[in-house]
């Protein structure tokens, strides 16, 4: 039998369909969906941006003579190497700013969408940076990473409690010399316009030898 015929009658049919349009096309939807909401900030983001800018516990210190009036800066810096959410922290008493006895590296980095660890980093030549945060972000002389240290067991793990960040360091893993004290701990609390922090330091016996005894204190946001 000749193929020839049966091509002839598909091609037809194939001819009448198109003209007749058999089958029909998928109807437009009534309305056009909502575009999805765009993804919340990551969690390290959100501790970088609650940590930078510039705080001091004046307050506290004016109501309370057991605190001092300190001034704590922190800034994003760019530091690739370390990680995206870098920030050079600085700590000074407020009436001299220029000389701070803090200087540290904070590098942020979140395991999941409730957790963010924040490594904490010894400056080699720490006098160098002093007021980096005072200076525009092209302006920064920044650290090489090599002079940038972690101290290793003073990691904080921060959770996410409410709009806020809460949490501390490890037990005893963060080894510290400062005024007889064998290691430090820290807890903190970061929320819009408050950071939180109290830092203690210990003897081999635990007996506190550094830090604020009544509780944290308390850097209220300026800028």
């Amino acid at each position: 039998m000749s193929l020839r015929p049966l091509r002839r009658l598909s091609l037809l049919s194939l001819l009448l369909c198109t003209l007749a349009g058999c089958g029909s096309m998928p109807d437009a939807p009534d309305e056009v969906p909502a575009l999805a909401d765009p993804p919340a900030p990551h969690v390290a983001q959100r501790a970088a941006e609650l940590l930078a800018g510039r705080f001091d516990s004046s307050a506290q210190a004016a109501a309370d003579a057991r605190y001092f009036a300190v001034q704590l800066r922190a800034c994003r810096i760019a530091l690739p190497s370390l990680g995206e959410d870098v920030l050079y922290i600085e700590q000074a008493m407020l009436s001299a700013t220029d000389q701070p006895y803090r200087q540290r590296v904070y590098v942020l980095t979140s395991p999941d969408d409730a957790t963010v660890y924040s490594d904490v980093h010894e400056l080699r030549g720490a006098e160098r940076f002093v007021g980096l945060c005072d200076h525009a972000d092209d302006e920064r002389t920044l650290p090489p990473p090599e002079d940038v240290q972690p101290m290793t067991g003073c990691r904080v793990t921060l959770h996410v409690d409410g709009d806020a960040l809460v949490g501390a360091t490890d037990g005893s893993a963060c080894l510290n010399d400062h005024a007889g004290a064998t290691y430090a701990t820290s807890e903190v609390r970061l929320a819009s316009n408050l950071i939180s922090s109290w830092d203690r330091g210990y003897d081999a016996q635990g007996v506190q030898v550094w830090g604020a005894t009544a509780g944290a204190y308390r850097f209220d946001r300026q800028e």
